[in-house]
C-alpha cells in the first residue's frame, strides 16, 4: 500500500475557529479528543501530537484553533487555508494568507 509523502486540501475557518480538515487528520490517524500543540514555524502553523497540547481534535474530526492563534494570524471566518499533512513527521501545517 502506497501512502503519499504529504496531503494537502483547501478549507476555511468557520465562526467556532474549527478547520474541516478530517481526511488530512484520518491519515495522521489523530483520532477526536488527541490532543495537538500548536507553534509557528517562519510564519506557518504547525501542528504536532503532544499529551501536554491545548488543541483537541472534536468528535467531528475537526481541529479549532484557539483565539489568540487566529488573531495573530489574522484568520476571521471564512479564510480560506491550504493545510498539508505530512505522515512521515506526523504534523499539520496551516499556512496562513
Amino acid at each position: 500500500m502506497l501512502t503519499p509523502e504529504v496531503a494537502c486540501d483547501v478549507t476555511a475557518i468557520d465562526k467556532n475557529g474549527r478547520l474541516w480538515a478530517t481526511g488530512l487528520l484520518k491519515l495522521l490517524n489523530w483520532a477526536p479528543s488527541a490532543t495537538v500543540a500548536l507553534s509557528e514555524l517562519g510564519g506557518l502553523i504547525q501542528a504536532t501530537p503532544d499529551p501536554r497540547g491545548t488543541v483537541k481534535v472534536t468528535p467531528e474530526w475537526h481541529l479549532r484553533l484557539p483565539v489568540p492563534a487566529r488573531r495573530w494570524h489574522g484568520l476571521h471566518p471564512g479564510t480560506t487555508l491550504p493545510p498539508v499533512a505530512d505522515p512521515r513527521y506526523n504534523c499539520l501545517i496551516i499556512h496562513p494568507p
